[in-house]
């Protein structure tokens, strides 16, 4: 299947401020700030999961 340049785009973001959340994290000497932005990582990159699922979920 072929993906449009916005939705493209949109997922390229998303993976690019996964980066910089767990990059960020990389920096943090407070354990608990650490997880939270390790977490909020996590949660985006479920948000590019589940938005390809159903993407490929509309196709079938």
């Amino acid at each position: 299947m072929r993906v449009s340049e916005y939705d493209r785009g949109v997922v390229d973001g998303l993976r690019r401020a996964v980066s910089r959340l767990h990059e960020e994290a990389g920096e943090m000497n407070d354990p608990k700030a650490r997880d939270i932005l390790n977490t909020a990582a996590l949660s985006i990159a479920t948000l590019i999961r589940d938005a390809k699922a159903a993407r490929q979920g509309k196709k079938d």
